[in-house]
């Protein structure tokens, strides 16, 4: 980490969530940074990891969040739009029991894709693509996105 960095003091979380086919949820973010990403955010005051990505889950999919697993935990350099340059990461699996109720809040996502690992190479070459912070985290654990 750079002496210039700004950490973010409240920390980010994200949600990897497969479908019965394999497929991860990838929403197109409406805000900055836009691009491809795992439902994700930043806790809130008071909040723990688990109940940070059930929260971020819920308003940005409308989906339940449960049987959460934490599968990464690390710093990353990404910038946010608070202004900060880096933050500390809770990466979960999560189970969701009413995939048919996702529907995605339009102030903060534009789209959202069930994505398989053919799928994930093709979008990553379109405009605006993967958000970076989630390439890094998938090549850090490809295993919990795509089987072997």
């Amino acid at each position: 980490m750079k002496n210039d960095d700004k950490r973010c003091p409240r920390g980010s979380v994200g949600a990897i969530i497969k479908d019965i086919n394999g497929r991860v949820l990838f929403i197109l973010r409406a805000t900055f940074p836009v691009a491809w990403a795992c439902p994700a955010g930043h806790f809130e005051v008071g909040e723990t990891a688990e109940q940070a990505v059930s929260r971020e889950v819920k308003e940005e999919t409308n989906l339940d969040a449960q049987n959460m697993r934490l599968v990464w935990h690390g710093v990353m350099n990404n910038p946010c739009r608070r202004g900060f340059t880096s933050h500390e990461w809770f990466v979960f699996v999560c189970v969701v029991s009413n995939i048919k109720n996702l529907s995605v809040d339009t102030a903060v996502a534009d789209d959202a894709r069930w994505v398989s690992r053919i799928d994930y190479a093709a979008l990553q070459a379109t405009e605006p693509g993967i958000e970076r912070v989630w390439q890094e985290i998938i090549g850090k654990i490809p295993h919990e996105f795509w089987p072997q």
